[in-house]
């Protein structure tokens, strides 16, 4: 159910509250991207050192996703928090060594790893010991950091009606408590404006699986339409103890 799906994808979005502030994180990556399948095997997660590539990346601190797993939306609203992770064989006689590289949403390369080396007999335990020497002495800290620019932040101004939105005729009026909205087309996305005062309530950023990434002044959610055109938000309240998923429904009016 799409419901669910939406809950799921919260599971995974970074703490935000209602009354949140931009960050202050020194370190604005904060995912990392790792293939299922290295280029320099045959099979899919070879001698298990993808998954333990997750693994030590995780112990790192960063929160690690497989290129064949869908990325939260805290992602696809801010891509350059993401960095891929790319692993390299170099060629040794009666040795393995690995060396990863860490590249960003520019694909420039921002850490290249020290080369992991192992003399162990067996592939599997040589191939593992390579690549967790590789991770010796790597924190996050080494890493080039992201511009201001770059980096999520959640605008306390308030953003009023564009002359270039599309035209306002075309509007669609939805209700939530005593309210009304108007639904105005952004090009493929869409703004949310208070009607009583024409000030941009949300936008609405199409994201996939028919979901938009829902953006207002005070909290990040995820939006869908329903059937008959009723909008449907869920959001997580990280100022509930249990940091529960809340719903929002703007009525098709």
């Amino acid at each position: 159910m799409r419901i669910s799906l939406l809950i799921i994808c919260f599971i995974s979005l970074l703490s935000f509250s209602v009354n949140a502030q931009p960050k202050t994180d020194n370190h604005a990556y904060n995912y990392v991207e790792v293939p299922y399948k290295f280029s320099f095997f045959e099979e899919n997660n070879q001698f298990q050192l993808n998954i333990l590539a997750r693994v030590l990346l995780q112990e790192k601190g960063f929160e690690v996703y497989m290129d064949v797993e869908d990325l939260p939306l805290e992602v696809l609203k801010s891509p350059c928090q993401l960095l891929k992770f790319e692993l390299n064989e170099i060629d040794s006689f009666m040795r393995k060594r690995l060396q990863f590289n860490l590249i960003d949403c520019y694909g420039q390369v921002v850490y290249t790893s020290e080369v992991g080396e192992s003399r162990k007999k067996k592939f599997k335990d040589s191939y593992t010991e390579a690549l967790k020497n590789s991770f010796l002495g790597f924190t996050k800290l080494d890493l080039k950091q992201l511009s201001s620019e770059s980096t999520p932040s959640n605008s306390s101004q308030t953003e009023t009606l564009s002359d270039e939105i599309t035209d306002i005729t075309k509007k669609l009026n939805y209700k939530h408590k005593d309210q009304v909205y108007w639904l105005i087309e952004d090009g493929k996305n869409y703004k949310l404006v208070t009607s009583t005062d024409q000030s941009v309530f949300a936008t609405l950023d199409k994201a996939d699986r028919g979901t938009y990434i829902f953006t207002a002044k005070s909290f990040l959610g995820a939006a869908f339409f329903k059937p008959n055109g009723d909008l449907i938000v869920e959001y997580r309240d990280n100022n509930q103890t249990n940091s529960s998923t809340k719903s929002i429904e703007f009525k098709k009016i």
